[in-house]
């Protein structure tokens, strides 16, 4: 099964993404923040957290090197996968904006930004790193592929009357998963975490999953103390 997990900061989607698999974990840690919350809350599990981002000599996000460490653990697991279960990439909003654009600034030294075309390029290059492991989980060489995603702001075309014309504007519409660079990926579940709201109040001690997409349609439950892969069993996924 191949599934997306989405939320604002401290929804739980980490905790999440490790909880209820009886098998061997293993996470890839793009924010190098995860085994605190391995030794926290699962420190008798089967769960093995690799950091994926590396800094530079001053200290600084190195991402391009980022990149070809994410590279470097993916085929680790293409080679030796026998004897694990689930993967979790922790963090797949900043694989092609961060990792893979600055992998091509830095192929590209004199250039500040890619042009609209060049985009093609580390476009292929994010889904490069990213495909084998879609492709273990969808034919069966691992159970379980778990990729999670911050938010976003949305924003849609509008438009304003000016005092000579009416202009075309984008109009910030709510937030949404940063997903949309993973949307011709084959992915089988796509959730979103969140506090309720009843009006203006967010209540902070519950946690709702929204699923958006599932073979068994889209659907609504609360998984405050649940384990959110029981609940998925529960429903027949």
């Amino acid at each position: 099964m191949i599934i997306i997990l989405s939320s604002e900061p401290g929804c739980g989607k980490t905790f999440q993404s490790m909880n209820g698999f009886d098998e061997t974990v293993v996470v890839l840690d793009l924010e190098n923040r995860d085994e605190n919350t391995r030794l926290r809350y699962y420190n008798d599990r089967l769960i093995n957290v690799i950091p994926v981002k590396q800094i530079d000599d001053n200290f600084a996000n190195d991402y391009p090197a980022s990149y070809y460490e994410l590279e470097k653990q993916v085929d680790i697991i293409k080679n030796d996968h026998s004897e694990i279960g689930t993967v979790v990439i922790d963090g797949i909003s900043d694989i092609r904006n961060k990792y893979s654009k600055q992998k091509w600034l830095s192929e590209n030294p004199n250039r500040k930004n890619p042009r609209m075309e060049e985009w093609t390029t580390i476009n292929n290059d994010t889904a490069k790193l990213i495909e084998p492991l879609i492709n273990m989980a969808r034919y069966g060489h691992i159970d379980n592929l778990v990729m999670t995603a911050q938010m976003k702001d949305n924003y849609n075309a509008g438009f304003e009357q000016t005092e000579r014309k009416m202009i075309k504007v984008s109009v910030k519409d709510g937030r949404i998963p940063a997903t949309q660079d993973w949307q011709d990926y084959d992915v089988d579940v796509v959730i979103n975490i969140r506090h309720p709201q009843k009006k203006t109040q967010t209540d902070l001690s519950k946690y709702i999953a929204y699923c958006t997409k599932s073979p068994v349609g889209a659907w609504e439950e609360d998984i405050t103390g649940k384990c959110l892969y029981d609940l998925l069993l529960e429903l027949g996924l």
